[in-house]
């Protein structure tokens, strides 16, 4: 019996992924300064998304969201190799 080897390239072929964490206004009554940094910024970690907000008492959710690994380090490494704590797509 031949062993198929289709098993390892489809393992392969599975694009990593990487967290980024999003403020999220859904349902919620919120400013425009919250809908702004809701829909356009990425963060690297949760505490940097808390200490991120669009001004002092915002109460939106922090949520996770998985994006392609090419797209994490296109969003959070700078052309000399260090890292952003957050990405806005508006810049």
């Amino acid at each position: 019996m031949v062993a198929s080897r289709t098993g390892v390239a489809s393992a392969t072929a599975i694009p990593r992924r990487r967290r980024v964490y999003r403020l999220s206004t859904r349902g919620l009554k919120v400013c425009d300064a919250c809908k702004g940094h809701g829909a356009h910024r990425y963060y690297r970690k949760s505490r940097f998304a808390d200490h991120g907000r669009a001004h002092h008492g915002c109460n939106c959710r922090i949520l996770a969201q998985w994006i392609p690994q090419r797209t994490w380090k296109t969003y959070f490494t700078n052309p000399d190799g260090s890292l952003r704590r957050v990405f806005d797509d508006r810049w």
